[in-house]
C-alpha cells in the first residue's frame, strides 16, 4: 500500500508545486499591492479581486482534480492496470484518500507559512511572534468552546 502511495505521490507531486507555485506568487503580489501606501487605482482594485478570485478556483481545482484522479482509476484504462496489482480495493482506495489528505495538508501547512512569512515581511508593524501565535490560539480556544456550547 506504501509503495502504491509513494507512486501516486510522484505522479501528482508536479501538479501539486505548480499550483502551490501560483498561490505563492498571487500571495506574494496581494501582499506588494497592500503595503504600498497610495493605492487608490482601479487597476489594482481589480487586480485584488481577480487574485482572490484565482486563489478560490485554485482550491476548486486541486479539488476536482483529486476527484478526477479517483474516476480516472475506477473508469478507465488505467483503472484495469491499478486493479491488476496485488492490492485490495479498499486499500487502493484508502491509499487515494491519504495522499489526497496528505496533498490538502501540505497546501493548508505552506500556504499558512507562507502567509505568516508575508505577514512579517509586510507588515511594517513591531510584531511579536509569540504573542501573535498566543492571540491566535486564544480566539481558536474561544472558537471552538463557541462552537461546542
Amino acid at each position: 500500500m506504501f509503495k502504491y502511495m509513494k507512486y501516486e505521490i510522484r505522479g501528482t507531486y508536479k501538479y501539486f508545486l505548480g499550483v502551490l507555485a501560483l498561490v505563492f506568487i498571487l500571495f506574494t503580489a496581494i501582499y506588494a499591492y497592500i503595503s504600498q501606501p497610495n493605492r487608490s487605482s482601479m487597476l489594482g482594485d481589480l487586480f485584488m479581486v481577480l487574485s482572490i478570485m484565482i486563489l478560490f478556483g485554485t482550491a476548486l481545482v486541486v479539488f476536482l482534480n483529486i476527484v478526477n484522479s479517483f474516476r480516472k482509476e475506477l473508469y478507465e484504462d488505467r483503472g484495469y492496470l491499478t486493479f491488476t496489482l496485488p492490492l485490495t480495493g479498499i486499500q487502493i482506495v484508502g491509499s487515494k484518500l491519504l495522499v489526497a489528505l496528505f496533498w490538502f495538508f501540505i497546501l493548508g501547512t505552506a500556504i499558512t507559512l507562507y502567509n505568516i512569512i508575508m505577514v512579517i515581511i509586510f507588515i511594517p508593524h513591531d510584531l511579536n511572534v509569540s504573542e501573535f501565535f498566543q492571540r491566535s490560539c486564544k480566539a481558536y480556544r474561544k472558537r471552538i468552546s463557541f462552537l461546542s456550547s
